[in-house]
């Protein structure tokens, strides 16, 4: 009999699925991003720099997994890490409920 996946106590997405969802390096990128606050779409695809609509579908998949929530204002959107997902800016950690990732150890992003 398989055993059921742990259930994040925040968010209503098992912990493998997370970790499923964060194994891509692009999303890993987008969320390590985001993890000092809000950004706009434009200011993301500066700093990982892939083509739009790859990076629509890769902010498609964690908004529908609600990782990040997106804002429009105008003709712009701004993503940001979701409220139900626990953070702390300054340790770069963050809280699934279920696990936690760190990018403490992790090689920063490089500036645009």
């Amino acid at each position: 009999m398989p055993a059921k996946a742990i259930r994040s106590k925040v968010l209503s997405i098992s912990c493998s699925e997370i970790m499923k969802l964060l194994a891509d390096e692009t999303r890993l990128q987008i969320v390590e991003l985001l993890i000092s606050g809000g950004r706009r779409v434009e200011e993301i695809n500066a700093r990982v720099k892939i083509d739009p609509t790859l990076l629509s579908y890769h902010l498609r998949i964690l908004r529908q997994a609600k990782l990040i929530v997106g804002k429009r204002s105008g003709r712009h959107i701004s993503y940001q890490i979701s409220p139900q997902v626990r953070r702390s800016v300054q340790s770069r950690v963050l809280d699934f409920g279920c696990c936690k990732v760190s990018f403490n150890d992790r090689q920063a992003i490089p500036q645009a």
